[in-house]
C-alpha cells in the first residue's frame, strides 16, 4: 500500500497531466451479439461492465491518469438507441467508474462529421465532440 502511493505521487509529480482515452463497447462494457456480430447495448439492460474494469481503472488513476471515454455511437443516428438510454448508460459509467468524462460522436459511418473515431484529433479537441446527456 505504500509502495502504490508512492509511485501515485511520483507519477503525480512527473506526468501531472498524463490522460488515457479509452473506448466504450468491448472496453468499458460488454458488447452485445446481434446476428453473430458485435454491437452496442442499446439499453441500460444490456449495458454490463466488462470483467475487471473497475481495478484496472483504479489502478491507473491512482498511478495519476486522468481517464476520458471516448466513443462511436453511431446507432443513435440511425433511430436504434433513444438519447435517454444512451444517457443512462453514460451516467453509470461516471457514477461508478473513476472517468472524467465521456465524449458520444453519435454520427452514422458516413456523415462525414470530424468527432468520429479514427479520425486524427488531439485532446483539445475533444471539447468539439457532442455531450448529448449535458
Amino acid at each position: 500500500m505504500v509502495v502504490e502511493l508512492l509511485i501515485s505521487l511520483k507519477m503525480r509529480i512527473l506526468m501531472p497531466n498524463t490522460a488515457v482515452f479509452l473506448d466504450r463497447d468491448g472496453v468499458i462494457n460488454k458488447v452485445i451479439y446481434r446476428d453473430g456480430k458485435p454491437t452496442s447495448p442499446r439499453n441500460i439492460g444490456e449495458f454490463e461492465f466488462e470483467a475487471g474494469v473497475e481495478p484496472a481503472l483504479d489502478r491507473l488513476s491512482t498511478g495519476g491518469f486522468k481517464l476520458f471515454v471516448v466513443t462511436n455511437q453511431p446507432e443513435l443516428a440511425r433511430g436504434l438507441l433513444t438519447k435517454e438510454s444512451l444517457c443512462m448508460m453514460t451516467e453509470r459509467i461516471l457514477s461508478l467508474l473513476k472517468i472524467e468524462e465521456v465524449r458520444i460522436c453519435p454520427h452514422d459511418n458516413d456523415d462525414g462529421c470530424r468527432c468520429r473515431k479514427p479520425q486524427p484529433w488531439d485532446a483539445g479537441r475533444i471539447g468539439a465532440q457532442i455531450r448529448p446527456c449535458s
